[in-house]
């Protein structure tokens, strides 16, 4: 640790190390509260993933009948990393608990980037801006439920700050560190590994000062490009393709420049912008703008990071803006374009690190930085108790069941209604996690994921149409699940159930033994 973080100027008695080191206990305290709160973490993809993880746990299991339906792809390479960790610790917790242990992981990650970031600052100042990493940490991606993406960030921001010590003074050892990140970010998600190929190209043109520097740089920026273009090629080939093959034929579909600003107004409005944001959380963001303006004036010819940090952090912006939101080949991959905003404010926050601050203004971001982890905490925690209204639902029906999700209402009351507009959709999840056991013919048709339906096996689902003619239409399910029902389909369920199960804006329709047994 530099000199800066171990004595640091005081105001008072108190040194702003010290300060410093105990805002961030108290805000990685406060996540990691809410997060073991709660049986079920706020994640609109999770209970997918969650349950594709204990299908390959189980899937030798003869009595539950996992091989009999579905398949098993590779179980070790690339977006694995996360499965693979969900799957060891399953061994011996549940699976909600498992995934709450890696996210808290993650929080102790993020954490410990805010401790390294202090590394950065040579003055007589403390990272303080580093602070806002604790309330960024949980930004839509991680609403989204993209677990391991979420996870690969802030390892992305320790591989850069690796980096930079490699092109400016490095060594073979270093040099071994940054292939072990690079390894490590392949096997959590191949599109942090793109993002980190453009960015180890941009800071190489940033901080090569010389032959040696740039041939160190070169060397990183070749094994990123081997590793990714060796799984590409094995993924377009046999049986492993995974849609590669057709993206040159690919449908790139982006999104219009409102939906992109209004994405990005949500982050710092509380999770919610298309129907009127959180104007405090927001008040609390723009708080930060004045105390930042007047420190890097302040400071402006101490700023140590130079423009490496600020140009990493603006070609991020311009990815948000310029990639497709969806690349639709014969599977569809999606968030391209929105994953970016988290690396934008990762690197954001990282280069306000560097910049001195007065003990005043310092400590005054590590107060909003402290209320803005409090009102993400409240969010999470009632996302949290909003999901968890489906278990008395799902405590009525039998395990191991075939289901018909039936979800016309998804949102969530308390995040943005257009852009989570299906969080609730994958809930129905839990039944099969739980029970556990049976399936539903919603599981992702993507090719990049460990868990698929054998052909045949899906469960058919009868289109809008049919539904209106739903008794000739319910011979493959048992129960039907739904959240937000038309009232006709409702009318005609609920005639041939018995009392619906309901709980929240959750029911279930137990229609009896399905007509194929």
């Amino acid at each position: 640790m530099n000199s800066a973080i171990q004595t640091g100027s005081s105001l008072g008695n108190v040194p702003d190390a010290v300060i410093l080191r105990v805002s961030l206990l108290v805000s990685v305290v406060v996540i990691l509260v809410v997060i073991w709160k709660n049986t079920f973490l706020p994640m609109q993809d999770l209970p997918q993933h969650l349950y594709m993880a204990w299908v390959a746990n189980n899937y030798d299991t003869a009595a539950l009948g996992l091989a009999d339906t579905y398949l098993l792809r590779d179980q070790f390479g690339p977006y694995r990393a996360t499965y693979l960790l969900q799957r060891l610790l399953s061994v011996v917790v549940e699976p909600t608990t498992a995934v709450r242990v890696i996210a808290s992981l993650y929080v102790l990650l993020v954490a410990a980037l805010v401790l390294k970031l202090q590394h950065l600052v040579v003055s007589d100042s403390v990272g303080w801006a580093g602070l806002l990493l604790v309330p960024a940490a949980l930004h839509p991606m991680y609403f989204y439920g993209f677990l391991n993406f979420t996870l690969s960030i802030p390892i992305l921001v320790f591989a850069l700050l690796d980096l930079r010590k490699l092109l400016l003074a490095g060594s073979t050892r270093e040099l071994w560190r940054q292939g072990l990140w690079v390894a490590v970010l392949f096997l959590i998600h191949p599109y942090t590994l793109l993002v980190h190929i453009v960015l180890v190209l941009s800071s190489i043109a940033l901080l090569a000062r010389s032959r040696d520097s740039l041939l160190r740089g070169i060397a990183v920026f070749a094994f990123c490009l081997a590793l990714f273009f060796s799984w590409m090629i094995y993924a377009s080939t046999g049986s492993a393709a995974a849609g590669l093959q057709s993206l040159p034929d690919a449908r790139m579909v982006w999104w219009p420049l409102g939906y992109n600003l209004n994405f990005m107004a949500m982050m710092f409005a509380g999770m919610r912008f298309s129907d009127g944001g959180d104007w405090l959380v927001l008040s609390l963001w723009l708080a930060l703008i004045p105390v930042v303006v007047v420190g890097f004036w302040r400071a402006r010819a101490s700023y140590t990071a130079g423009l490496w940090l600020p140009l990493l952090a603006t070609l991020a912006l311009l990815g948000f803006f310029a990639l497709p939101f969806s690349v639709q080949t014969d599977a569809r991959f999606t968030f391209f374009s929105v994953r970016m905003a988290p690396v934008f404010l990762f690197l954001s926050v990282a280069a306000l690190t560097a910049l001195p601050m007065h003990p005043l203004a310092g400590r005054l971001t590590a107060a909003l930085a402290l209320c803005l982890t409090l009102s993400v905490a409240v969010l999470h925690d009632r996302v949290s108790r909003e999901v968890a209204e489906i278990t008395p639902v799902i405590d009525k029906m039998r395990a191991g069941e075939t289901i018909l999700p039936l979800i016309s209402n998804s949102r969530s009351a308390f995040l943005d209604p257009v852009f989570f507009a299906q969080f609730h959709y994958h809930g129905v999840f839990y039944y099969h996690l739980l029970s556990p056991g049976g399936a539903n013919p919603d599981l992702f048709h993507n090719r990049l994921m460990p868990v698929a339906f054998k052909p045949g096996k899906r469960p058919p689902r009868p289109s809008q149409r049919q539904l209106y003619r739903w008794p000739e239409h319910h011979q493959y399910y048992r129960y039907v699940i739904s959240r937000g029902l038309d009232s006709r389909i409702d009318a005609q369920l609920t005639t041939a159930t018995q009392s619906p199960a309901e709980s929240g804006g959750w029911r279930v329709y137990d229609l009896g033994e399905p007509a194929t047994r």
